[in-house]
C-alpha cells in the first residue's frame, strides 16, 4: 500500500470511530429505560422495535416492526369485563390497542403490531395505558384520562435515519 494510500485509510477510519463513538453517546443518554413496567394487574415488558431494543433511531414515518411481552395476574381483574393494552406516543396520544381480551382469559403473551414513526424529528416516548371498557376505540379514547402512563420506550425521529431492522419491516409489510 503506498503511504497516500495508508494515510487516507486511517483518517477514513479515524472519522468513522470518532462518529460512532458521539452516535454511541448520544444514544447512551437515552437507555434509562426499565425492561418490564407494572401498572395495576399487568406487567408488559420487553418492548422489541425493530428487533433491537427499546430505544431507536428511527426516519420520519417509519414503519416499526414492534413485539411486546405481557402478563396479567387474574386475580386482581374482573374476569366478566374486557381489559386492553393501549400502546401511543406519551405527547401525542394513542397508536392503537395491541391487546383485548375479556378478563378470564388474560393471562401472559407476546403481542406483535408496527407502530408509525412520527414524522417531525424529535425524541418520543412510547408509553402504555391499561383500560378496562367495552371496546378498544372507547379505551383509545380513554388515553388522555390518565396523567401519568408507564414509559417503556422511546423512537429518535431524525431525517435519513433508519434503524437496522426496518428492512425486516419492509419486507413484512410488501411480501
Amino acid at each position: 500500500m503506498q503511504k497516500g494510500g495508508f494515510l487516507m485509510a486511517y483518517k477514513t477510519l479515524y472519522c468513522l470511530i470518532a462518529v460512532a463513538s458521539c452516535v454511541y453517546a448520544d444514544m447512551a443518554q437515552h437507555q434509562e429505560i426499565p425492561t418490564v413496567v407494572q401498572s395495576g394487574a399487568f406487567a408488559i415488558g420487553y418492548l422489541r422495535l425493530n428487533r433491537e431494543g427499546n430505544v431507536i433511531r428511527a426516519a420520519p414515518g417509519e414503519k416499526i416492526f414492534t413485539t411486546l411481552n405481557f402478563s396479567c395476574d387474574r386475580q386482581w381483574i374482573d374476569p366478566e369485563s374486557l381489559h386492553q393494552i393501549v400502546i401511543g406516543y406519551q405527547e401525542l396520544g394513542p397508536q392503537k390497542c395491541v391487546f383485548n381480551e375479556i378478563g378470564f382469559r388474560c393471562s401472559e403473551g407476546i403481542t406483535s403490531f408496527f407502530l408509525e414513526a412520527p414524522h417531525e424529528e424529535g425524541v418520543y416516548e412510547i408509553a402504555c395505558y391499561l383500560d378496562q371498557a367495552d371496546s378498544p376505540h372507547k379505551a383509545m379514547l380513554h388515553w388522555w384520562e390518565e396523567d401519568t402512563k408507564p414509559v417503556i420506550g422511546k423512537i429518535i425521529v431524525e431525517s435519513g435515519a433508519l434503524s437496522r431492522g426496518s428492512s425486516f419491516a419492509s419486507q413484512r409489510q410488501n411480501p
